[in-house]
C-alpha cells in the first residue's frame, strides 16, 4: 500500500469506494487492484453486484479480493438492477452510510483512476472536508474504433487531439456522507440531487486528476440499445 496504515493519521478523512458491477470482470479486477494498492486502514470498498445478471468471472474476481482484504475493509452486496440505475446506485449510498466513513467515491467497474488522482485524492478531501459533493473530470477513450468506421465517423466530432471523447465529461462522484439528503434520481442517465455545494477537482493538462473510462464501440452500441428498451 502506498500510504497504508497512515491515512487517518495524516489526512484525517476516511473514504469508501462504492463500485457497481454487472459483467465487467477484467475491468473490476483492474480497478480493485489499483484501489487495494492505495488503500489506507480506515478506508473501505463496497462492491455491489447485479444479482439479475450473474457472471462467474465476476464472482471469481470478488472471491479473490475477499480473501486478500480484511472483512472490515471489503464488502460485497448483491442487488438486482431491475432496469433502474438510480435505485441501484442509491443502494450503494445506503450501504456506505451504514458502514460509516467521511466520503464515498462512486465508481463503475469499467473505470479507474489516473495516477495523479489516486495519489492526491485523500489529501484533497482532507482540505475540503466540508464540501458536500465533488465533480471529477472523466476521460472517455474508445478502443477498436477502426473496426467500426460508421461509429467513428458519427462520433469523430466529439474526439479531441488526445483521443478523449466529450472531454471534459464532468461527473459528480464523491459524496460527503454527512448529508443524508443526497441521492440519485432517474432510471437511466441518473443524476445526483440534494447537493447544494459542489467542487470540481483540479484539472491540469498532462497531469489530470480524472476518472479514466475505456470503452469499445460495440459496448457503447449495446448500452444505447439497453437505454432505448428501458425508456419504452
Amino acid at each position: 500500500m502506498a500510504l497504508g496504515g497512515v491515512g487517518l493519521r495524516v489526512y484525517g478523512v476516511s473514504l469508501i469506494y462504492g463500485i457497481t458491477v454487472c459483467t465487467e470482470a477484467e475491468e473490476l479486477k483492474r480497478l480493485l487492484k489499483q484501489i487495494k494498492e492505495n488503500l489506507d486502514d480506515p478506508d473501505k470498498i463496497i462492491v455491489q453486484v447485479d444479482s439479475s445478471n450473474t457472471n462467474q468471472e465476476v464472482s471469481k474476481v470478488v472471491k479473490r479480493f475477499k480473501k486478500e482484504l480484511s472483512s472490515s475493509q471489503f464488502y460485497v452486496v448483491e442487488k438486482s438492477l431491475d432496469g433502474d440505475f438510480g435505485k441501484f446506485k442509491n443502494n450503494v449510498l445506503s450501504v456506505a452510510r451504514k458502514k460509516g466513513g467521511d466520503f464515498v467515491f462512486l465508481l463503475d467497474a469499467d473505470e479507474y483512476l489516473s495516477s495523479a488522482l489516486m495519489m492526491n485524492l485523500k489529501w484533497y478531501l482532507s482540505i475540503n472536508s466540508d464540501v458536500e459533493c465533488m465533480l471529477l473530470a472523466r476521460a472517455n477513450y474508445y478502443v477498436d474504433l477502426d473496426y467500426y468506421p460508421e461509429f467513428k465517423k458519427e462520433n469523430e466530432g466529439g474526439l479531441d487531439d488526445m483521443g478523449r471523447f466529450l472531454y471534459m465529461d464532468q461527473k459528480l462522484r464523491i459524496v460527503n456522507l454527512k448529508n443524508s439528503r443526497i441521492k440519485y434520481k432517474g432510471k437511466i442517465h441518473e443524476e445526483i440531487e440534494g447537493c447544494t455545494e459542489k467542487k470540481l477537482l483540479p484539472v491540469a493538462k498532462g497531469n489530470c486528476w480524472e476518472i479514466i473510462h475505456i470503452k469499445t464501440p460495440k459496448k457503447q452500441m449495446e448500452q444505447n440499445e439497453l437505454y432505448k428498451e428501458l425508456m419504452k
